[in-house]
């Protein structure tokens, strides 16, 4: 019984994603080209190892959809694996600096699973999806929080999070035009 409703009146999504925007489009890009034809403005979260890189800018594929890029130095993402006290100390810095400068954000959807942003009440957006479709690493499982829906393709995957508050199956799954032409099969 899910009890977590999201509205979206002033339309803005921001999606975390561990494959930034690129040619290759996994679902996570087909989520934000969704929302973005839907008109809501998409902020998609990349992130950089180069400062020179950090500049935000609109996506060439679709008006709608302003790329964020993040920088995170090598030393703050060695910090991530070996001492994740000041990793998180210096990344809600990072972030609140970031984030400062752009509306706040309606919706947030986080797929992100390799330990990068775990306190997602950091971006502080009205409603919060952590959406993992891969598993998350161990050593960060308990790090993830500030989310109200976890939901997941994989019921292994959210049985690792036994005290989320609420949790949703989620199967990608293949459209009825793939079986239509049952002889291509």
């Amino acid at each position: 019984n899910l009890k977590v409703r999201f509205s979206l009146n002033n339309n803005s999504v921001l999606i975390i994603s561990p494959e930034s925007w690129g040619k290759s489009k996994v679902s996570k890009h087909h989520y934000a080209l969704t929302f973005a034809n839907k008109g809501y403005t998409v902020y998609f979260l990349n992130i950089v190892f180069n400062a020179k890189d950090a500049k935000d800018e609109v996506c060439s594929e679709h008006e709608n959809i302003k790329l964020i890029k993040i920088y995170i130095p090598k030393l703050l993402n060695f910090f991530r694996f070996y001492q994740r006290w000041i990793y998180n100390f210096l990344l809600k810095k990072l972030i609140k600096e970031r984030i400062r400068k752009h509306p706040s954000f309606n919706l947030l959807i986080s797929f992100d699973c390799n330990g990068v942003f775990t306190d997602l009440s950091l971006f502080r957006a009205k409603k919060t999806l952590f959406f993992p479709v891969d598993q998350v690493n161990s050593k960060h499982l308990k790090e993830y929080l500030g989310f109200d829906l976890l939901c997941s393709v994989s019921n292994v995957i959210l049985e690792r999070f036994p005290n989320a508050k609420n949790s949703m199956l989620f199967n990608h799954g293949l459209s009825n035009v793939f079986f239509e032409n049952k002889s291509s099969l």
